[in-house]
Parts: C-alpha cells; structure tokens; sequence
C-alpha cells in the first residue's frame, strides 16, 4: 500500500555471507575484531542462524575479555570442543565397522535438542579435515599423519582419523565436499526427508564401504 521506496526489507543475508556478517557485527556490537578465517568456523559450527551466532558472538567476546580479537583458536575452544568430540566419537564408530552404535549416538544428540545444521557444521569442519589430509596424502605422496597433522586434525584425533580415512579409502574421501554439499542442500529444503532421516543416510554413506 506505500510506495516501494518507503518498504525496509528485513531479510538475512546469503548463507555464503554469513562469516562476512558475523565479523562485522563482532566489531559493531562488541567492538572486537573477528578475523574471516574465525568467522567461518563460528558459521561451520553453529550455522547460519544469526540470532545463535549473535549470541555465540557475545558469549566470545565476554570470553577474550580485554583482547581486541577473537582469534580462531578461542572459537575452537569455547565454541567447537564439545561438538568436535561428539563428531569424532561417532566417526571412530563408523571407522570401527560400528554403523549401529553410530546412528545411535547421532539419534541421542537429535534427542538432546542439538540443530541438525549444527551437526552438519561440526560434521563438515572435522570431514573437511579428512578430505585435506587424503589429496595432501595423494598428492605430496606422505603419510597419513603427516596429511592429517598438516589439515589440522589435533593430536588426540589422529589414530581415529587414520582408521576413519582407511575405512573410506582416499578416493571416497576426495568425494567428501561434494557430499557435504549435497547434505547442506538437502538440510535446507531440496529433499523431503525429515532433518534426522537425512542425517542419518549420511552416516550410512559414510559406512558403506564401496
């Protein structure tokens, strides 16, 4: 009823610029800079929802205190640590031949309430890992551990990681970024499958030794 000029549009930025929104409003509400590399992971691990991130944002910027930067490491450590540890664990599970044990922990984190784009986001930052650590190993021709310590699987992860990556095989692991984004998609609406059922078939892909 008013002309188009007077219309404010209230719309969430792209998916794709979230990272970029989350750095800029660190700086314009908490006045703390939040580097882009930072700034996607806090995306990865809580997804693009911008009442979570905003309020992840203030939880890390009373975290750092008098520091001017929210550095990645302090988004690892108060944001990622418990989500990394569950991702790990139902990995181990799959790279352990237990699928069953797998789903089960996957349906109990579903149960405790945790966002299936959230699963998706510690998902995709530890299966990243593993696809980096599986085109380093192919193409410097270097050990698993050395792949896996150069895409930064921590210390504590390794031995799993390396029965995770034997268990896909280097060339299913090279195929990790295109299943990622076809589970984000899925996640947001291309598939008609429930959230958990679609999580679940993922793991199952994982599982499948092909």
């Amino acid at each position: 009823m008013v002309e188009a000029s007077s219309t404010i549009v209230c719309k969430a930025p792209a998916a794709y610029k979230m990272s970029q929104w989350a750095c800029e409003w660190a700086a314009s509400q908490h006045q703390k800079k939040l580097p882009l590399q930072a700034g996607q992971l806090l995306v990865d691990l809580v997804g693009p929802d911008m009442g979570l991130l905003d309020q992840e944002i203030l939880k890390l910027a009373i975290y750092v205190g008098d520091k001017d930067t929210i550095a990645t490491a302090d988004v690892d450590r108060l944001v990622g640590n418990s989500r990394t540890e569950n991702t790990w664990q139902i990995f181990d599970l799959i790279g352990q031949g237990q699928t069953a044990a797998a789903l089960r922990f996957l349906q109990r984190l579903l149960e405790q309430g945790d966002e299936p784009m959230r699963i998706l986001g510690a998902f995709s930052m530890q299966l990243r890992r593993l696809a980096q650590a599986a085109r380093l190993a192919t193409a410097q021709n270097i050990g698993l551990s050395s792949a896996l310590a150069a895409a930064g699987v921590p210390p504590f992860a390794t031995k799993g990681a390396e029965a995770q990556l034997r268990h896909l095989t280097r060339k299913r692991a090279l195929k990790l970024y295109d299943w990622l984004l076809e589970l984000n998609l899925d996640l947001r609406g291309n598939s008609p499958l429930g959230e958990g059922a679609l999580l679940e078939r993922f793991l199952l892909k994982l599982a499948t030794k092909a």
